[in-house]
C-alpha cells in the first residue's frame, strides 16, 4: 500500500495569539455538582490516533489526547491524557480560565487520518514538537515563556 497520499507536512506554522490585551478571564463555576463531577462535562479526553511518516520509510502512531472546546472544560495534556492541576491544589485547569497561561495550547487542524480539528494541550512547547515531530519558531517560544512566566509571578510560584 503506497502512503505517499497521506504523508502529513510536519511544518508548524502558526499564528500565535499575543494574549496581552485579554485582562478578563472567567473562574470555572458549578452549575451542578454530582460527586465531585459538574453535571455534562468530559472527565476523561477524547483520543485520536494517527500515523506520522519519521524518517524516509518509517511511520509512528500517535495517540492525541484533545481538549473539548467549550468553556469549563477541563484541560487535558495531549499526550498523556491527563488532566491539569494547580500546583499544589486539587484545582483542575479549565478552558477560559487564567490557568491556561500555564500550558502551551495548540489548535490541530491538518486533517491527517480523519482527525478533526482539536484543541491539543501542552506542558511546554519542546513537549509538543517532540510528540508531533515538529519545530515551533523561536519567536513563538519566547512569547510563550513571557507569558507563562507572567502567569507564574501573578500565582506567586
Amino acid at each position: 500500500m503506497d502512503d505517499s497520499s497521506t504523508e502529513p507536512d510536519n511544518t508548524f506554522n502558526p499564528t500565535y495569539e499575543d494574549m496581552e490585551h485579554y485582562s478578563v478571564y472567567s473562574e470555572p463555576s458549578v452549575v451542578s455538582n454530582v460527586n465531585g463531577l459538574v453535571k455534562g462535562m468530559r472527565i476523561d479526553p477524547t483520543s485520536h490516533s494517527i500515523r506520522l511518516k519519521i524518517g524516509k520509510r518509517k511511520y509512528k502512531k500517535i495517540e492525541l489526547y484533545s481538549t473539548p472546546e467549550h468553556l469549563n472544560a477541563l484541560l487535558f495534556n495531549a499526550v498523556t491524557g491527563i488532566s491539569y492541576y494547580n500546583d499544589g491544589g486539587p484545582i483542575r485547569y479549565r478552558v477560559g480560565t487564567l490557568q491556561e497561561d500555564d500550558i502551551f495550547k495548540v489548535k490541530y487542524m491538518t486533517g491527517l487520518n480523519g482527525v478533526p480539528p482539536v484543541i491539543l494541550c501542552y506542558d511546554r512547547p519542546e513537549q509538543f514538537e517532540k510528540h508531533l515531530n515538529c519545530n515551533v519558531s523561536t519567536e513563538i517560544k519566547e512569547k510563550w515563556y513571557i507569558k507563562n512566566q507572567h502567569y507564574k509571578t501573578l500565582m506567586g510560584f
